[in-house]
């Protein structure tokens, strides 16, 4: 994630963008991987970014947590991260964005927002991330950010593809095959 913000402030289209509020955590004893960043596109425009499952042991026992746990600890630390932005940033709109586990915090976060955060979400992008079972996600709290989501996914999705997508559903062609089709660097966009 580090790598991706360096990247883009080398881009002469993005250097005026802030980072902010850059978190990395791992905790063994909780089975957490949690990282999140702030971008400042300028004072009224801020996008959230959370990062999916990395190549760690606590990464993988995190996701394979998904499937019996809920909420996990990341979506816990998610929630947390978009209250604390928010509030640190308080006249800004958001977006909130993630590839794969961290489209799924995106969603989670925007879910279980305030109210009074809620208003301040423009997007919630979920980018090929699983969604939730039914039973977990409070069908309320939902409707209130459900025409916010925007849930992308390449044609032959796998990851994308465990448990309910939420929000508005758009596929993307992907010029790998299936199994590959989850690194986004592979969809075509144009």
């Amino acid at each position: 994630m580090a790598e991706l913000g360096k990247a883009v402030l080398k881009a002469k289209r993005y250097d005026k963008i802030l980072i902010s509020d850059y978190i990395d955590k791992y905790d063994r004893i909780n089975k957490e991987q949690f990282c999140a960043m702030t971008f400042h596109l300028n004072d009224e425009y801020k996008v959230i970014v959370y990062k999916g499952t990395d190549d760690t042991l606590v990464g993988w026992e995190e996701d394979l947590n998904m499937i019996v746990s809920f909420p996990i600890q990341a979506q816990v630390s998610a929630h947390k991260y978009l209250e604390s932005v928010t509030n640190k940033y308080q006249n800004a709109l958001y977006d909130i964005a993630g590839h794969s586990k961290g489209g799924n915090l995106a969603m989670y976060a925007g879910i279980y927002a305030s109210n009074n955060i809620k208003i301040l979400i423009h997007k919630i992008y979920n980018f090929d991330g699983p969604g939730f079972e039914s039973d977990d996600i409070d069908v309320v709290l939902y409707s209130d950010v459900k025409n916010k989501i925007s849930t992308i996914l390449p044609c032959n999705s796998v990851i994308g593809m465990i448990f309910n997508q939420l929000g508005i559903v758009k596929a993307v062609k992907s010029s790998v095959k299936p199994v590959f089709q989850h690194d986004g660097f592979t969809w075509e966009i144009d």
